[in-house]
């Protein structure tokens, strides 16, 4: 960490044996109040990269898990200090320096989304799970979406009652294939 506050979210282990670590930081943030950080560890556990992520506020990663072709995919949630609203964002990165491959931003003028949980689909992309605040059957609906590799969207779509509802997690069962 840095001499300031870091809050780690989420990590998980590549299959070269390396770390990857996300979360917040206010000693990382070059751009608002907090920014997105992802740190790579090597096996060894030195930082091979630390990379900070952000807008003009705050930024939070909440998930990471290795990309179909071996880099790093993080989401999670940006906030801009102009936009009264909260947006999912999903990002690629490189495993070897940090350099962003990709990054995409989910969010609708007025509507608070957010993106809790992403996996690898094989070479079929990338699912993520979240919440937005379309207010269609209920307070926040859970949202669910598909992005291929390139991350272009390939459906999104919400569940939800009456209530408030997200997804935080995706899981697959024994029998499931990626």
């Amino acid at each position: 960490g840095s001499a300031s506050t870091e809050f780690g979210t989420s990590l998980e282990m590549a299959p070269s044996g390396a770390v990857n670590i996300v979360g917040r930081s206010n000693g990382y943030s070059t751009l608002g109040d907090q920014d997105a950080f992802v740190v790579r560890l090597s096996y060894t556990g030195e930082p091979a990269w630390i990379q900070a992520l952000g807008s003009d506020s705050a930024d939070w990663a909440l998930d990471v898990t290795p990309a179909n072709d071996g880099h790093v995919i993080v989401t999670g949630r940006t906030k801009r200090r102009h936009a009264q609203r909260v947006d999912g964002f999903v990002v690629k990165m490189d495993s070897i320096d940090g350099s962003v491959i990709w990054a995409k931003e989910v969010g609708h003028e007025f509507i608070n989304d957010h993106f809790y949980d992403v996996k690898a689909l094989g070479g079929d992309g990338y699912l993520l799970a979240g919440w937005s605040g379309a207010n269609v059957m209920g307070v926040n609906e859970a949202l669910v979406m598909l992005l291929n590799e390139d991350g272009e969207k390939q459906f999104a779509f919400l569940l939800g009652g009456p209530g408030d509802d997200d997804a935080r997690e995706i899981l697959f069962g024994a029998n499931d294939k990626l």
